[in-house]
């Protein structure tokens, strides 16, 4: 019997696999195979997730886009309202107070109002809240004639609202010692101040005039309100400017 042993120049022959051989199924050819395809399904998957990451940059910048479009917008029509008025009538209000008129400064109209002097028509003034831009409160204002302003006891009979909305406002460098509801004493600056003066017809909402007045200080008030988060007294328009500015709507010849 000649001698089996390999040489050098005689490689071994692998042995043939019988289907039966189950411990020896997964063999590295298959292996290797399996190997090269998960690569390119990787690079596929990188492929797909480059693409997937564009298309949501690009609909970050539609919506970046459009809200940007619609905040110009916004911002150009609360500029447009701000000057010149709300619109009329947007809602109803029946007023159960004086101070429910203030809603007229913001576009509502008043249903419940009633005429009882055909010669004039009261008026009631709103200053625009220093913390709340938008919102208005009973203003400290009077007139020269005291029939002219709103009366507290007979709201209803209100015809006109008068909308005050600072536009500028200077330092004095006046500085007054006041006493708070806490008895604390401070130190307020007192600034002179334009107004917007709005006027509108509280029964329709209707805006009837515009103008500028002047809130001009030259000492500290006896009475005056400011708040914690803005301590700055602000000059109130004088009796006989606010009087002219108003006559002509309040005053029926």
């Amino acid at each position: 019997m000649k001698d089996t042993k390999p040489t050098n120049d005689q490689p071994i022959e692998p042995p043939t696999l019988n289907a039966s051989d189950s411990h020896e199924k997964i063999i590295k050819p298959q292996g290797a195979i399996k190997t090269e395809a998960t690569v390119v399904e990787t690079d596929e998957t990188n492929a797909k997730t480059k693409r997937l990451f564009l298309t949501i940059i690009g609909v970050i910048l539609i919506i970046v886009i459009v809200v940007g479009v619609f905040a110009v917008l916004i911002s150009k029509d609360s500029k447009d309202t701000k000057t010149n008025g709300p619109t009329p009538g947007n809602s109803q209000i029946k007023a159960t107070s004086l101070l429910d008129y203030s809603t007229v400064c913001s576009g509502s109209r008043i249903t419940n109002t009633s005429i009882t002097d055909a010669k004039k028509r009261p008026i009631a003034f709103f200053d625009e809240v220093t913390t709340n831009s938008g919102q208005y409160s009973l203003s400290d204002v009077a007139l020269e004639d005291s029939t002219w302003e709103a009366d507290y006891t007979k709201f209803t009979s209100t015809q006109l609202v008068g909308c005050l909305t600072r536009i500028k406002e200077t330092d004095t460098g006046i500085k007054c010692d006041l006493t708070d509801d806490n008895k604390q004493e401070q130190k307020v600056s007192v600034y002179n101040v334009t107004y917007r003066l709005t006027i509108y017809d509280a029964s329709t909402g209707k805006l009837l005039s515009t103008k500028n007045i002047e809130g001009v200080a030259t000492a500290c008030p006896y009475f005056a309100t400011y708040t914690q988060n803005n301590p700055k007294i602000y000059a109130l328009p004088e009796k006989s400017v606010l009087s002219a500015a108003v006559k002509e709507y309040v005053v029926k010849e």
